[in-house]
């Protein structure tokens, strides 16, 4: 939840470079901290995903049938979700380096 809740404003910043290419949220925007702040809470939740990954995959309903907690879970939306959100925060990394 923190992790998306400090990456607004890398989006806000992404945003608003659309329209002037200086952009920066006023009073927090220029400092270093928040760049490091932001480029870290990116890391963690691609490390998250990659974590919640790895469960999904070791008890997947295909292997423990009931006894998996994701038994009866829509697999194929789960699997899209994890994705879009991974390419969320590659989207965003990938902006911050090449800004």
């Amino acid at each position: 939840m923190w992790g998306f809740t400090v990456l607004m404003l890398t989006i806000i910043e992404a945003y608003g470079s659309l329209f002037e290419r200086s952009f920066h949220i006023p009073l927090i925007g220029r400092d270093n901290w928040l760049g490091l702040v932001e480029d870290f809470f990116a890391t963690a939740v691609l490390v998250s995903l990659v974590v919640f990954t790895l469960i999904r995959i070791k008890n997947a309903p295909s292997r423990k049938e009931r006894a998996s907690r994701f038994y009866g879970s829509h697999l194929g939306a789960a699997w899209l979700v994890l994705f879009l959100i991974s390419m969320v925060i590659i989207t965003l990394l990938v902006y911050r380096a090449a800004r």
